[in-house]
């Protein structure tokens, strides 16, 4: 939905208002997933686990309806044919690697099937490159995928998605904990989600202002200062996390960082291709940014089954370590930031990738 959301917003406004649109949209995806846990919570500890799915369906319904009744359709139409061939080939190409990755920790990350499990995924993965690059309507346009712009951003996303995600898993779990020991705070599920609503909120702030940016110097900068900003924010966590008031400031740190950069990345991307290669690189980088939190959760649990007290409660020093291979996560990212050329902060619509790349 997201990359068609993208693409509709690029098509519809006006070109001068393109990045604050698509940055907004960016950040209420952001404040969603920020709502999304204290209402997990309250509905587990209310009615029953099973209304967090029910209540899914519902908003699924309502959003199909919103989208049918005020959604404009996109004037811009692709001639072309659906690559069923490659479809299936990244398909088992992402299967076989988020899998490897989810259960590395279960199976153990030096095992055989692990490491064969993750290998086939990427060697799939090679495969459907090779192959996407001799067929004539691809699922993913390799020569579009290949450009600085593009390929800089979607590497800097699979960082900053995982630090994203982790942060998402290692904050409630610690507000869960049982005070008095090493690390915790006794709260419930509900209560321990609320912990990060605030964060939510700085995000949806922070969308206007780098929408604001994007329009008059372009994304990269807000790109590069969120990536700074997150890696900041996870730092102050690593080394700050014994009171809920150390941790709501380093989340709400860490959100208006991440904030930043889910705001820019999609303007970072569009301003790299034509109009009509629009939902495919955002769809793509959709994908990067799945690859990352499933690499982020899974390096946080494993972190912190490794890091047990005699009591069988995960240790301080956990915490601490997983806070900071988030914060060097988002540091790489930053450094990968600086190789997208500085050019590139034209209007959406007012050039095309071939006079940018």
């Amino acid at each position: 939905m997201f990359p068609l959301a993208f693409g509709i917003i690029r098509d519809e406004f006006p070109r001068e208002r393109v990045p604050t649109g698509i940055a907004l949209l960016g950040a209420i995806a952001a404040m969603g997933t920020g709502i999304g846990l204290p209402l997990g919570g309250l509905l587990a500890d209310g009615p029953g686990y099973h209304w967090i799915f029910w209540s899914a369906a519902i908003m699924g319904v309502a959003a199909t309806l919103a989208t049918h009744f005020f959604v404009p359709e996109s004037p811009i139409r692709t001639p072309g044919r659906v690559d069923f061939a490659g479809a299936g080939i990244l398909t088992a190409g992402l299967s076989a690697l988020l899998v490897g990755i989810s259960r590395g920790g279960d199976w153990g990350w030096a095992a055989p099937s692990t490491v064969g499990v993750i290998a086939l995924g990427l060697g799939t993965l090679v495969a459907f490159g090779l192959f996407e690059r001799r067929r004539r309507d691809p699922l993913i346009n390799m020569r579009t995928f290949a450009r600085r712009p593009v390929l800089t951003t979607n590497v800097s996303t699979i960082l900053i998605g995982s630090t994203m995600v982790s942060t998402m898993i290692l904050v409630p779990q610690l507000a869960q904990l049982p005070s008095g020991g090493e690390v915790g705070f006794g709260l419930s599920t509900t209560e321990g989600g609320l912990l990060l609503v605030p964060a939510s909120l700085i995000s949806l702030l922070v969308a206007p202002i780098v929408g604001r940016i994007g329009e008059r110097r372009g994304s990269k900068l807000p790109f590069l200062a969120g990536c700074v900003v997150t890696s900041s924010g996870l730092a102050l966590l690593a080394f700050a996390h014994g009171s809920v008031v150390e941790v709501v400031l380093g989340c709400c740190l860490m959100a208006a960082g991440a904030g930043a950069t889910l705001a820019a990345v999609p303007n970072l991307v569009i301003v790299a291709v034509d109009p009509r290669e629009t939902g495919e690189a955002i769809g793509t980088n959709t994908v990067m940014r799945n690859i990352g939190s499933a690499i982020g959760a899974q390096l946080a649990g494993s972190v912190i089954a490794g890091h047990v007290l005699a009591n069988g409660l995960p240790s301080d020093e956990g915490f601490t370590i997983a806070f900071l291979i988030g914060a060097v996560g988002a540091g790489v990212a930053a450094v990968a930031v600086l190789f997208i050329p500085g050019s590139v902060h034209r209007s959406p619509r007012a050039g095309t990738a071939s006079e940018m790349a």
